[in-house]
């Protein structure tokens, strides 16, 4: 199933709503499950999503990182993402290409690893003509990288698929 963004919605307006679609059904799964927990104002820079536990201390937060289609590169990030290592951060990334819609909820020190060696290892490669890459901010998350990568082989984001319990594992 790919989200079905209606036709007058278009390039950043459609991002906007498919990152959207994904915060809320992040939050849906916490619910159900129950967690507590808040959507962060526009704007948080590494939140969207604060998870308390029982008695209502912050036990994570949640960055939530969403695809509506089966894209080569995966999911979009920076370069910031290479150094952001708190402990209690994690990543879910929300892929509506799928039925039924996976997340997968990983831990910030993993994501930034894959981040910054799976970033290294594209500059190593030659470009398209043979010629040495240009470094740029942009990186990608992808569930199956096209270059070797000691340690996220094809497949290596199945582990954490829907493993919403790690999030309290860190409290």
């Amino acid at each position: 199933m790919t989200a079905a963004v209606p036709p007058w919605v278009t390039g950043k307006q459609a991002t906007s709503l498919i990152g959207a679609a994904g915060e809320h059904y992040c939050m849906a799964q916490l619910l159900v499950r129950g967690y507590l927990a808040a959507l962060t104002p526009r704007g948080v820079p590494e939140a969207d999503i604060l998870v308390y536990d029982p008695t209502g201390g912050l036990a994570a937060e949640l960055q939530v990182k969403s695809r509506s289609g089966v894209s080569g590169h995966g999911w979009r990030m920076s370069k910031k993402h290479e150094a952001t290592s708190h402990g209690r951060l994690f990543y879910c990334f929300v892929d509506f290409s799928q039925e039924p819609v996976p997340v997968y909820v990983i831990p910030d020190g993993r994501v930034a690893d894959f981040v910054m060696r799976s970033h290294a290892a594209w500059l190593e490669t030659p470009g398209r003509n043979g010629q040495q890459r240009q470094d740029w901010a942009g990186r990608f998350v992808s569930p199956n990288p096209h270059l070797s990568i000691d340690g996220f082989g094809e497949g290596w984001m199945e582990p954490y698929r829907n493993q919403w319990h790690m999030i309290m594992a860190v409290s």
